[in-house]
């Protein structure tokens, strides 16, 4: 039996959809029991985001401590003689380098969001008793993730400015096309190994444009200096506690204004996946999707912009759980 975590997010449908058929599956929320839910599991696909894109997080070297999360589902999957846990973790592990990133590039992980999910990966591939399989994703397309969820909302809103004018190439991959990626690693993935995933290849603009035309909004796009924006967040990094919401980090800086490529034809291989969106055009449903269920539930809980013109992806809303499922 094959237990899903976050089933009720877009990768975690994805995941179970993917799954249907194939083996049994048992669906499951990272606040329920898990004692209960993972009695009989021989698999465990950790489809929680636990890591906040967005949040003003805080990285302290000699303090190097997990998720909390990551201790209980560890901790309950031994007690329940799980085999193996496979988890969604982000390729930005490996952090913003030059030209292309593969399974052999040596990880160099600048930012605390990257930090700290390098960490996660780091201790949950040194338990014993439970096999780990890794998938590390890029920007994943998919309803309820933070980052598109923000630039819905801002984009029906007012005007939204990126950094670079967001004309930089980066690495997407769909919710369903993920979710079949983890099934495929609780199958086929080798103990103790990370795999990149990628989907297709399109700049943050002609993503946002593309948006705005399905939605019928204006196309307000604008320019801001990506080098200014990246010192005015290293700034205001230090102006708040950390875990702050705040998009004006040195991560969102270079998530919107620097290149992120993905090549990840060994994992492709060894995994024997392939994704089925590979051009913008073939991701344009799921990202309508996304879009509209981050601006219904806007709807729902009105919140006041925090800039009425300009905006900069000023987070939406004040709070958010530990973890959410993407």
């Amino acid at each position: 039996m094959h237990l899903v975590i976050g089933a009720s997010g877009g990768v975690g449908r994805a995941l179970a959809a993917a799954l249907e058929g194939r083996v049994r599956v048992r669906c499951t929320e990272p606040d329920d029991d898990l004692v209960a839910a993972m009695d009989g599991a021989e698999v465990v696909y950790l489809s929680v985001r636990l890591r906040d894109p967005l949040a003003r997080l805080y990285w302290n070297r000699w303090v190097r401590q997990p998720h909390p999360y990551l201790r209980q589902v560890v901790d309950r999957a031994r007690a329940a003689g799980v085999r193996r846990i496979v988890h969604l973790s982000a390729a930005y592990v490996l952090g913003f380098q030059e030209g292309r990133v593969t399974e052999r590039t040596l990880p160099r992980p600048q930012h605390p969001y990257e930090r700290l999910m390098a960490e996660d990966e780091r201790w949950l591939r040194e338990r014993d008793g439970v096999e780990v399989v890794t998938i590390r994703a890029p920007q994943v397309v998919a309803a309820g993730e933070p980052v598109l969820t923000c630039l819905a909302r801002q984009l029906a809103a007012h005007r939204l400015l990126l950094p670079g004018g967001g004309r930089e190439i980066h690495t997407f991959v769909t919710a369903a096309d993920l979710g079949a990626a983890l099934a495929a690693a609780g199958v086929r993935g080798a103990p103790g190994v990370a795999y990149l995933v990628a989907g297709f290849r399109a700049t943050w603009r002609d993503l946002v444009l593309a948006l705005a035309r399905e939605l019928g909004l204006p196309p307000r796009v604008g320019w801001l200096s990506y080098d200014l924006t990246r010192i005015a967040a290293s700034v205001q990094r230090f102006r708040a506690p950390a875990g702050q919401e705040c998009w004006s980090t040195p991560f969102m800086a270079d998530l919107f204004g620097r290149p992120y490529l993905i090549a990840d034809g060994w994992s492709r291989r060894e995994l024997g996946w392939a994704p089925a969106a590979g051009t913008l055009e073939a991701a344009i449903p799921e990202l309508v999707r996304a879009a509209r269920a981050a601006l219904s539930s806007q709807e729902a809980t009105p919140v006041r912009p925090e800039r009425p013109t300009g905006s900069r992806l000023v987070r939406p809303r004040p709070g958010a759980a530990e973890h959410e499922a993407l």
